[in-house]
C-alpha cells in the first residue's frame, strides 16, 4: 500500500504502511520487559499502557515527514491558529496500548498539534467482526 490522503467535509487523514525496518524495531521495543506504566497520563480504559521513549529516535523522522505531508494536503497548521510564528515539528512522546476485548479509549483531546496511531496486531477482520456482531453495520 502506498500513502493515501482521505478527504472529509471537515478534515482528512493520511494512511501509510510503516517501513518494515521501523515496524520490526517497534515490535522489539514494545515486547521488552520492564516498560514504564503510562496509565495515569492517558484517557483510556485500558489496563496495559506503557511509555516507549526508545522508539522516539527511530520514528521521529518518519512521523515528521507524515506531518509535513498532512500539512501540505490540508493546510492544517495555518487553520488552527495556535501561534503566529512557524515552529518545527517534533515528536514528544510515544506509548503502546495492549488493548483487550471491552477495553476502549473514550473521546479525548491531545495537547499536541498532530496525533497518530500504528496498529501492530488486529485480532480480526471487519467481516469477522460483522459475523460476531449481527446488526452492527458500522
Amino acid at each position: 500500500m502506498t500513502m493515501q490522503t482521505h478527504y472529509f467535509p471537515n478534515i482528512g487523514y493520511i494512511s501509510d504502511d510503516v517501513p518494515e525496518n521501523l515496524l520490526a524495531r517497534l515490535k522489539k521495543i514494545v515486547n521488552e520487559k520492564n516498560l514504564e506504566k503510562h496509565n495515569m497520563d492517558l484517557a483510556g480504559n485500558i489496563r496495559k499502557e506503557f511509555k516507549i521513549p526508545k522508539a522516539l529516535g527511530y520514528f521521529e523522522g518518519y512521523i515528521i515527514d507524515l506531518c509535513k505531508k498532512y500539512d501540505e494536503e490540508f493546510n492544517y497548521v495555518k487553520t488552527i491558529k495556535v501561534t503566529k510564528q512557524a515552529h518545527p515539528f517534533f515528536l514528544e512522546s510515544m506509548w503502546v496500548n495492549f488493548q483487550k476485548k471491552h477495553e476502549f479509549n473514550p473521546i479525548h483531546i491531545h495537547s499536541g498539534v498532530f496525533s497518530f496511531v500504528i496498529w501492530l496486531q488486529v485480532p480480526f477482520t471487519k467481516d469477522e467482526e460483522k459475523k460476531s456482531s449481527p446488526g452492527a453495520e458500522g
